[in-house]
């Protein structure tokens, strides 16, 4: 027999019948409203990346704040835009911001699965823009322990990609990790 969701048709029409029709416009509206976020996540997105590609970093990071604003209880959402606001950021010249940017990004990632942090790559940016501006500030302790942090969170595999990755950013010498 066919079935739905694991659900015999006998099922599933005795679950919909269990919901009224308030409910189900209810539904509907919050599912509109989370489409309507996602398209303008997507739309503010797209304008930062425009703008980064044209070198406009201010403007970028503009569209980066504006896609944070629209969802800013999502750990996911907020970590991932965070870390290419930071990027941004630094490769602007405004460190302080980028460092900030870079914290939220990696505080964010704490509330997510185990395991996230490397996805994309996003974790790892972080770590690297947290430490480089750091070490920009004159905080070099700091640094060390942020790129240390990164570090100790990459996989076996990915060690020797950070490390390069930091090397070329930042330009901290390897003697930094000893």
């Amino acid at each position: 027999m066919p079935t739905l969701h694991g659900l015999a048709p006998a099922e599933t029409c005795s679950l919909s019948r269990r919901l009224s029709q308030r409910d189900i416009e209810r539904l509907l509206r919050e599912c509109n409203f989370q489409v309507s976020q996602i398209n303008q996540i997507q739309a503010c997105l797209k304008a930062a990346n425009q703008r980064k590609n044209a070198g406009d970093a201010d403007a970028a990071a503009d569209e980066y704040a504006r896609a944070l604003a629209i969802d800013p209880n999502n750990p996911a959402h907020v970590c991932k835009v965070s870390a290419l606001r930071a990027q941004v950021l630094l490769s602007n010249g405004r460190t302080r911001q980028a460092v900030e940017s870079a914290r939220l990004s990696l505080n964010e990632s704490q509330k997510l699965a185990r395991g996230v942090w490397g996805v994309g790559g996003l974790g790892r940016e972080a770590d690297i823009v947290l430490g480089t501006g750091l070490s920009m500030m004159g905080e070099h302790e700091e640094a060390i322990k942020a790129f240390k942090a990164g570090l100790s969170r990459c996989l076996d595999s990915d060690k020797k990609e950070f490390m390069a990755q930091v090397l070329v950013i930042s330009g901290s010498p390897l003697r930094a990790f000893d």
